[in-house]
């Protein structure tokens, strides 16, 4: 009987580590960028969820604000588990600076937007005028509800030309309903 028992807890235990492994494995989901660019009503540093079209078409009106004429929002079907993940990087005085999403994660039951940021070295020509880059994704997550986290890697433009890589890496996180 003790052998039994044996084979009974050693299978519990095998079990066990394949469920753990099984939620640590990260899984690429697919995006498509709604919108990027350099110019924004948006001038604030940001990084938003919407989950609902409310909430999506308030935050449109007030990027697309400076934009004439204005875009059309964007057709979203926020009932079929699609949100819309935004990352903007506030104002800055000249051109230059860049953002990124990389790629969309589903790790440990939520989904991590991965993202770079662009900085000009001091020595860079670029353009005077003021800049708010941004750029807009759209998932469909396999959960609705699920947590989205953003992490940054932030890397210069002179650090990618010599070779060398400085990177900063964060994760902020945002879940529930639409943070406006």
């Amino acid at each position: 009987m003790s052998t039994m028992k044996a084979k009974l807890q050693l299978a519990s235990v095998k079990g066990i580590i394949i469920l753990i492994i099984l939620k640590c494995v990260s899984a690429n989901l697919d995006f498509q960028t709604i919108d990027e660019g350099y110019y924004s009503g948006i001038r604030t540093k940001m990084n938003r969820v919407y989950r609902t079209h409310q909430g999506f078409s308030n935050m449109w009106a007030r990027h697309s604000s400076t934009v004439r004429p204005e875009p059309p929002l964007p057709s979203m079907n926020f009932d079929d588990n699609w949100v819309v993940a935004c990352v903007f990087r506030g104002s800055f005085r000249t051109g230059g600076y860049g953002v990124k999403i990389t790629a969309v994660d589903e790790v440990d039951n939520a989904i991590v937007v991965k993202y770079k940021t662009y900085d000009p070295n001091a020595r860079d020509i670029t353009t005077m005028a003021f800049t708010q880059p941004y750029e807009m994704i759209k998932i469909n997550i396999p959960v609705r509800g699920m947590e989205v986290q953003f992490e940054i890697e932030v890397e210069t433009a002179a650090s990618l030309r010599n070779g060398k890589r400085r990177d900063h890496r964060g994760r902020l996180s945002f879940s529930g309903s639409d943070r406006t």
